[in-house]
């Protein structure tokens, strides 16, 4: 990480931990995340005079998830050392967008999320209570969604199941090894109330999220009745897993890799049938008439939404049978996100130059100036422009290779810089609306932004001016924390 990027970042998770936690927690967090070695409780207290309450913050802190602890010996006769988890703050914010997204599954099983969310981490018997039945729990546990407070998410499997979906109880199956030990370990805690504790896997709310902005990108750009179609691929688990699914092997040529490919799509592809089947259980015969048809057109569109393979089955038949590509989309978006940046930056023709650099790499300003439709002069102009902000790079070549002096310069678009300049923009800006919200809830001390609906709690207009802005504020934080969670890499 840059430094730009992580100033960037630490000032966000600076602004997140004040909003959720309060001023004790974001002190004693801002400290932890400047020393990334971790410091002990009394290091804490040494270096926080003034802060009384170290202790209960560093302990909320771990409870919700974003503080670690580690012992410094084997035999742990020193005291613990504290660190805070900065991935763990920053996504504090898409929590809101995570239960949206469930509500559409079940809203029995978002309640059982919302609790455990809220207060960081659950036993047995508080979830039991929020569920009303024990069966929803060890649904819940099955599909990820529930993971024990025993150590490290191992749980990677949940990044292409579905998540509980009342419409279609029978996915993820339940014979894979990795689910059934799930639903057994949350059997054995209900079955014997061992004080088991329990917290939200941000994994599976992640998977979620990836999946409904997936299904988005599609409907958007295509219709319903095809992110009816990607959401059936997706939940049979016909989905190539991110980032990049199976890794590929730098001592393997051409043949080999292609064979990896290819054996990874015989495993997780899905057949024609297959989608028909679920699409009529869902949504009736009517909308499975025509699934082979929206699969070719999935397939057919630029960003290549799905990709194909024929295999053979039975007695030498061969069938289509076809992957859902989420990666594909996201890359879209991503490059959309950065050209329309660039356009509100600079101007149409750099955003057309920009895109005439995403689609070939290392051409000569010439070539670049005659694809943009522009002037060598003025495309010379505005390639220096994208440079300087980040978002193209340039090689220099001598025009003969026996002859120094004289070169040649070729271009090309910086995706990762470009990457790296957006996040920390939208970091910055993220930032700046949680810094501002505080101040709004902030400006009238006669008026608690916590009971808004409380009609003697000040003037009714005075309250309904400050929840249409604290409103707008909310809407614009979830949306630039889409945009952050785009950008950012894959843990």
């Amino acid at each position: 990480m840059s430094v730009e990027a992580r100033a960037a970042a630490l000032e966000l998770a600076d602004e997140v931990l004040r909003a959720f936690h309060g001023d004790a927690c974001a002190r004693v967090g801002a400290l932890l995340l400047k020393h990334a070695d971790g410091l002990t409780l009394r290091d804490l207290r040494r270096r926080l005079p003034d802060q009384p309450d170290v202790a209960s913050a560093l302990v909320a802190l771990l409870q919700h998830g974003e503080g670690r602890a580690r012992h410094s010996s084997i035999d742990e006769s020193r005291p613990p050392v504290y660190s805070v988890d900065l991935h763990a703050v920053l996504r504090r914010p898409r929590q809101a967008r995570a239960l949206r997204a469930l509500r559409r599954h079940t809203q029995a099983g978002a309640k059982v999320v919302e609790a455990c969310l809220e207060a960081g981490c659950c036993s047995t018997q508080k979830l039991r209570e929020v569920a009303q039945e024990d069966a929803l729990l060890t649904q819940l546990a099955t599909y990820g969604v529930l993971a024990k407070c025993d150590g490290v998410e191992d749980y990677r499997d949940v990044n292409t199941n579905t998540l509980f979906d009342e419409k279609n109880r029978d996915l993820p199956t339940e014979t894979a090894s990795k689910a059934k030990s799930r639903a057994a370990a949350m059997g054995q805690a209900l079955h014997s109330d061992d004080g088991s504790v329990w917290r939200c896997s941000h994994r599976a709310l992640k998977a979620l999220l990836r999946r409904e902005a997936t299904l988005d990108v599609i409907e958007k750009k295509l219709n319903k009745r095809m992110r009816r179609v990607a959401a059936a691929l997706w939940d049979l688990g016909a989905v190539r897993a991110v980032p990049i699914t199976p890794a590929p092997d730098p001592e393997d040529d051409a043949d080999q890799r292609e064979e990896r490919e290819n054996s990874y799509v015989l495993k997780y592809a899905a057949k024609v049938a297959d989608v028909e089947a679920l699409i009529r259980r869902r949504h009736g015969d009517a909308a499975a008439k025509k699934v082979g048809q929206d699969l070719e057109l999935l397939q057919g569109d630029h960003i290549r939404v799905v990709s194909s393979q024929r295999q053979k089955y039975g007695r030498g038949e061969s069938q289509e049978t076809y992957l859902l590509e989420p990666e594909r989309c996201r890359a879209y978006i991503r490059s959309e996100t950065v050209r329309a940046l660039v356009k509100q930056k600079l101007d149409s023709d750099a955003a057309r130059l920009h895109r005439a650099l995403s689609e070939h790499e290392h051409l000569a300003e010439s070539d670049i100036a005659e694809r943009a439709l522009l002037p060598p002069k003025d495309a010379r102009t505005k390639l220096y422009a994208l440079f300087h902000l980040g978002f193209a790079r340039h090689v220099e070549l001598p025009r003969q290779a026996d002859r120094p002096g004289g070169a040649i310069q070729l271009w090309k678009a910086d995706c990762e810089r470009s990457r790296v300049v957006v996040l920390a923009d939208t970091r910055r800006a993220l930032a700046r609306l949680l810094k501002r919200r505080r101040f709004e809830c902030e400006k009238d001390e006669g008026l608690d932004p916590f009971s808004l609906d409380d009609a003697r709690a000040a003037d009714p207009r005075k309250r309904e001016r400050l929840r249409g802005r604290l409103d707008r504020l909310d809407r614009a934080i979830l949306q630039l924390d889409e945009a952050c969670e785009l950008f950012e890499d894959d843990d």
